[in-house]
């Protein structure tokens, strides 16, 4: 009996000391405010691009960045990741961690390969990420809009 008593507060203890934590990480924020009125399908070039808007700026994962930059297109990408963790006392984390991260705003700046100059702007958004504990497959979905016939020829 005088054994079980320190071990009932002991755990009555770290039973109130539980907690998670919760984080929302934003990459590029400032790539969902990109103006592309001044391009011109078949006159604007990727030099003209780049001089105007910058290069796209790379993430922290190296497999990220794959693909922002090329001969044939500008990929400018802001991307979020949340995450969130389960822990018992403060010294005690569970194996449990889940994290999310999607593209949410993404321009395509593409360029015809003979000429060099923009052949097609395309944009994609998503409004929200999913919630923890949720599957993949639930998902918002993609708001894909083509943005070259609102610019001037």
């Amino acid at each position: 009996m005088n054994l079980l008593r320190p071990i009932l507060i002991f755990l009555a203890g770290a039973l109130l000391l539980t907690g998670c934590s919760f984080r929302r990480t934003v990459v590029n924020a400032q790539f969902r405010q990109i103006d592309t009125s001044f391009i011109q399908v078949g006159k604007t070039t990727a030099d003209d691009v780049l001089r105007q808007l910058g290069p796209p700026a790379p993430f922290a994962s190296p497999a990220e960045n794959a693909g922002l930059i090329s001969d044939t297109h500008l990929r400018y990408a802001c991307l979020e990741t949340r995450d969130t963790k389960f822990f018992i006392s403060y010294f005690l984390i569970l194996p449990f961690r889940w994290a999310d991260t999607q593209t949410i705003d993404e321009l395509l700046i593409e360029f015809d390969p003979a000429t060099g100059a923009v052949s097609r702007v395309n944009r994609t958004r998503r409004a929200t990420i999913r919630p923890p504990l949720e599957f993949a497959d639930s998902r918002p979905e993609l708001i894909s809009e083509d943005l070259t016939g609102r610019i001037k020829p």
